[in-house]
């Protein structure tokens, strides 16, 4: 199952690391930090940065959330595998989903391409196809849109890239 471990923002490489160097694999099966590429203005020119995606924040597939946090807590990072109240909660299937879909297999988030028809956004291409819903606010100079979904327990408001390639308007 998958878990969130809590991190100072930042250093959530470093403490990826850490856990891949220092912990026994046999307690996870996997560990990373969801990324997202962006868009930014250079010179004039637009060149594709990555950033994380929810920075503070590593997910980790393990079985054993309470021997995990022992161990991730002996590290020299203040960081924790999260908890509600004395239990420690993994995320729930509907939020894997979407976590999944907006960053595939790999855990990188890609730019996706839209159109503006009449005031609508729709989303043709890329991880936010579908997930117009979210989307509550666009920035076409800076080529952000951003979401808010309730991930981790909490409503969660965070940005990805988006290109408007093409906007429409109805002529009466």
């Amino acid at each position: 199952m998958w878990y969130v471990i809590w991190t100072e923002a930042r250093s959530e490489y470093q403490l990826k690391s850490r856990i891949e160097k220092d912990i026994d694999n046999s307690l996870y099966s996997s560990c990373w930090v969801p990324t997202k590429t962006e868009q930014r203005k250079l010179d004039g020119k637009y060149t594709e940065v990555e950033k994380i995606l929810f920075p503070g924040y590593i997910f980790i597939d393990t079985e054993d959330p309470e021997k995990l946090h022992i161990e991730i807590r002996k590290t020299k990072y203040n960081s924790r595998v999260m908890k509600t109240g004395d239990d420690f909660t993994p995320i729930s299937r509907t939020e894997e989903e979407i976590i999944r879909h907006l960053t595939g297999d790999d855990g990188r988030m890609g730019i996706s391409t839209g159109i503006i028809e009449d005031g609508n956004l729709k989303v043709i291409d890329g991880p936010l196809k579908g997930f117009e819903k979210y989307i509550v606010r666009i920035d076409r100079h800076k080529r952000k849109a951003w979401l808010k979904i309730k991930l981790f327990g909490e409503e969660r408001k965070f940005n990805a890239g988006l290109c408007v390639i093409e906007k429409t308007m109805k002529v009466n």
